[in-house]
């Protein structure tokens, strides 16, 4: 498993991710639909979401930095 990760981590080294590409490009991102839905659903549940919160603020800031 450790050696077949290592191996995605070297192929894929030099991909940007969706997300940074919207940040670098001033578009709106897909952090409210990914981990701002498992925050909301997360609270909820009673489960403590401390870093999807601080996560999906961090993006939303990034994206919005007025």
């Amino acid at each position: 498993m450790i050696q077949q990760t290592m191996h995605v981590i070297e192929q894929t080294e030099h991909n940007v991710s969706s997300m940074l590409q919207s940040i670098q490009q001033g578009k709106p991102t897909e952090i409210n639909e990914i981990n701002g839905a498992i925050a909301e659903k997360g609270r909820s549940q009673g489960c403590i979401v401390k870093l999807n919160a601080l996560l999906t603020e961090m993006i939303r800031t990034m994206q919005n930095p007025t």
